[in-house]
């Protein structure tokens, strides 16, 4: 029996190990990881006993220097001849790469330095991610905490719960962490509901209850982010995404009037009121009677308003600055610096001991990454040329949809749940680079990074009607520029921007005619909701526009916008919806048959007559 097994070990010994080819071997494993996939009890098992592996930094070391000494050993033909140099110079470079990972030329984890940008402080050290802080006192006031009277200093990190007074004759502004910034004025009584990660529902809500006073607050764009700002008085709550808008409360009314964008305003019997550019909210407490009026003070005989708008411009310059620094502080060392190359030496030495195909792409995703965050830096201070910057950012792109497509074959292959994860890790990626950016207006150099970052949202879409969604988001922040444009004077780019938006959602609207049956309701239902906020936006840049001056291009395209596009776009979606079908439904695209036009009144291009009359810019011929 002896004898038997010893010819057959020798038989063996002498068989030699198949050749497959790499799609063969590919194919072989897919076959594996299926087969294996169905059975979720061996799936669960594996991944409970993962968890549960942990090494101590002896073994580590133990392990780094058997896997140096096997690489140097050249057993496997690829490494012997990938470090024919020797073991020293795979030693040198090993230590090279983890020294200077320690002095901090290393791959930094952007996602992480990324949650600081919202919550950069120049001189606060110790803030944490995701906090609100006192930007600047002016005067006394105090900070009630549990049962602490605690002095405001500025700088001072705040605390759900916290209740903020400031004392006559002083006032203070709070920065929170999605940049949004809230003013106090004097007497003013304050309960911080939400300011960040235990904020009511979202764990980026800001709530602000005024017990007695009057607060301004200035929300920069959250438009396609997770995080709402909202001020309540009493049984009033005032919410945006996106404006400028004054909430006071004293024995008589509450009174929330709106100088920028739109506000939602919900009152106590649970109605909505879209309160825009040039309204008030106005509710008196004894009677719980609620009025809008079409105008508000003018800023400029209103000295608390005046000072807010110009404090604001400070704020949203300077917003843009914090932005570019937080993000060169999170990449380290750029490429003209001369220990650049160390940076790279150490990614592609991770890359080299990563034989995982998913961690290799991931690997390959957050290198295009850093580059993109490198290259919009370098951008914004005049270090790279717009060329070579599109270059960077397109592979960038490039990168998403390779990992797209490497979620999909994990997907294909079983592993759903494994699918989603990496899935969530891709969007959330995008995310952070999107709330990175979402104050970047078209006049900015780092704009250029802004609109590749909507490619790869696009690009990183799971289905179609995921991805016309995500247009309409685009879309909408396309409009929210321009009202930021308007704002600052540049109503030439502003009305580019509109028209931007035009061709966008008109787009949008093709695309989900296009969507299986199975999706079309649901989406449809988004982009309609989105579209008649969109169209309270619109109307409120005219506002804008006006308040600044007399009729100009701005309030033409505007006007042309809502009627010709807007409008018939939302009235055919919603017919759909109603109908349950898209059979039958006109078209409704920007193309119409172009009347003859004349001068209105004010000189303002129109087309048709009496009712039917519509002001029409021939610089922006939608019809074409």
């Amino acid at each position: 029996m002896t004898d038997d097994i010893e010819k057959l070990e020798k038989f063996l010994r002498g068989v030699k190990s198949p050749v497959l080819s790499s799609d063969s071997r590919a194919r072989m494993k897919n076959s594996l990881v299926k087969s294996i996939s169905q059975d979720e009890k061996v799936i669960d098992y594996v991944r409970a006993s993962a968890e549960d592996v942990s090494i101590s930094n002896l073994q580590k070391v133990l392990l780094k220097e058997r896997l140096m000494s096997y690489i140097s050993s050249g057993r496997s033909f690829v490494w012997g001849q990938l470090f024919s140099y020797g073991r020293r110079f795979v030693g040198a470079v090993t230590s090279g790469v983890f020294v200077f990972g320690v002095v901090g030329f290393s791959v930094v984890n952007v996602k992480v330095a990324s949650a600081d940008a919202f919550t950069y402080v120049e001189d606060v050290t110790t803030a944490a991610p995701l906090t609100s802080y006192v930007e600047d006192v002016n005067g006394a006031a105090v900070v009630y905490r549990d049962d602490k009277i605690l002095d405001v200093q500025q700088n001072m990190v705040l605390e759900k719960g916290d209740k903020v007074v400031t004392e006559n004759d002083s006032s203070l502004s709070i920065k929170f962490f999605n940049r949004s910034v809230a003013r106090l004025g004097e007497g003013t009584s304050v309960v911080l509901d939400g300011v960040g990660m235990d904020a009511g529902v979202s764990a980026r809500d800001v709530l602000i209850d005024i017990e007695d006073g009057v607060v301004w607050s200035r929300v920069l764009n959250l438009i396609n982010g997770d995080s709402s700002f909202t001020v309540k008085a009493g049984d009033i709550y005032a919410s945006a995404k996106k404006a400028a808008f004054n909430v006071s409360n004293d024995q008589n009314e509450v009174k929330v009037e709106v100088y920028s964008s739109v506000v939602n305003v919900t009152t106590s019997d649970k109605s909505d009121k879209k309160v825009k550019t040039g309204q008030a909210a106005i509710v008196q407490k004894s009677s719980e009677k609620e009025e809008i009026v079409n105008v508000v003070s003018d800023p400029k005989d209103d000295s608390w308003v005046e000072k807010n708008l110009n404090q604001d411009k400070v704020h949203i310059a300077k917003v843009e600055e914090e932005t570019a620094k937080s993000l060169k502080n999170s990449v380290g060392v750029l490429p003209e610096n001369p220990l650049y190359p160390f940076k790279d030496l150490k990614t592609g030495v991770i890359k080299l001991f990563t034989f995982d195909d998913v961690s290799n792409k991931k690997v390959d995703l957050e290198s295009a990454e850093m580059k993109f965050i490198e290259g919009a830096v370098m951008l914004k201070d005049g270090k790279l040329s717009a060329e070579d910057a599109e270059k960077v950012f397109g592979s960038y792109v490039s990168k998403v949809e390779e990992f797209k497509g490497m979620i999909k074959a994990v997907r294909d292959s079983g592993d759903v749940t494994y699918a989603d994860e990496l899935d969530g890790y891709l969007k959330k990626m995008i995310k952070d680079r999107q709330n990175d950016l979402n104050s970047v207006l078209p006049d900015s150099p780092m704009y250029v990074a802004k609109q590749y970052v909507f490619q790869a949202e696009l690009a990183a879409a799971s289905t179609d009607a995921e991805k016309t969604v995500a247009k309409q988001s685009q879309a909408s922040q396309k409009l929210s520029e321009a009202q930021d444009l308007v704002e600052s004077g540049d109503k030439e780019m502003a009305a580019q921007a509109i028209g931007d938006y035009a061709k966008t959602v008109s787009e949008v609207k093709e695309e989900v005619t296009l969507l299986p049956d199975e999706f079309k309701s649901e989406t449809a239902s988004v982009v309609v909701n989105a579209i008649k906020d969109d169209k309270e936006v619109l109307s409120s840049i005219q506002e804008t526009s006006q308040i600044s001056g007399d009729l100009d291009d701005v309030d033409v395209v505007a006007v042309q916008v809502e009627k010709l596009v807007v409008e018939p776009i939302a009235n055919n979606l919603e017919a759909e919806l109603s109908s349950g079908s898209s059979s039958g439904a006109s078209d409704t695209s920007v193309a119409v048959t172009k009347p003859t036009q004349r001068d209105g009144q004010y000189g303002v291009p129109v087309v048709g007559t009496g009712v039917s009359e519509k002001p029409l810019d021939p610089l922006l011929d939608l019809n074409r």
